[in-house]
């Protein structure tokens, strides 16, 4: 915002200020209502990745969440992956590679996207969130990194339809961009709660920080 000495522009930049303030607020609102009282999630997205030096892919398949520190991140197509937070440990299981791995979930977890859909503490502990405006139909909110040097990620993007979480963009430290896109959002629905248990197949190799 542009700072004049002149009285009346001052006092017009004040205003406008607060203006900015009290929307930022107003859509920050929309991120507490999106996780207020949410419990389970399930959708259904494609996934966009760009990648400077490998170009674009695209996913799909079916996210499943329950609050707090469970989820489900299973990819179409017999060479998909599937990750899984069980509350204790990520599991990555590369079907193509014929391979699983696995680490702690707080260490694979700190400063990552997934802490907005399955923490229920303070987002602003790990994240700077602030107003991003309105785009595509949609309006967003930037959260960066409060802790840099423990992320992989530069920023994370997050777009609103009402209070409907329709769109999250995040850009990574390595110049890798990946635009998850929601749909057919239910919340609060009935989960099997194996969904957020993994058994290693018999036969593939399991590596792990054990």
């Amino acid at each position: 915002m542009n700072r004049i000495l002149a009285v009346l522009v001052v006092l017009t930049g004040l205003l406008a200020a607060f203006a900015t303030a009290q929307a930022a607020i107003s859509e920050r609102q929309r991120l507490d209502d999106f996780l207020k009282d949410l419990h389970t999630l399930k959708a259904r997205f494609v996934q966009i990745v760009d990648n400077r030096d490998k170009g674009r892919f695209r996913a799909s398949g079916v996210l499943y969440v329950r609050r707090p520190d469970q989820f489900r991140w299973e990819y179409s197509g017999e060479e998909g992956q599937t990750i899984v937070a069980d509350g204790h440990r990520i599991w990555v299981y590369d079907k193509e590679l014929e391979q699983i791995s696995h680490k702690s979930q707080t260490d694979a977890l700190r400063g990552t996207p997934a802490q907005i859909l399955v923490n229920d503490g303070s987002l602003e502990q790990y994240f700077d969130i602030e107003d991003a405006g309105k785009r595509s139909g949609l309006t967003w909110l930037r959260l960066t990194p409060r802790k840099k040097a423990e992320s992989d990620f530069e920023k994370v993007m997050l777009g609103f339809a009402g209070d409907e979480l329709r769109e999250m963009v995040m850009v990574d430290s390595f110049g890798q961009t990946s635009d998850l896109r929601f749909s057919d959002i239910e919340r609060n629905v009935a989960l099997d709660p194996k969904l957020f248990h993994f058994r290693p197949p018999p036969g593939i190799d399991v590596l792990g920080d054990d």
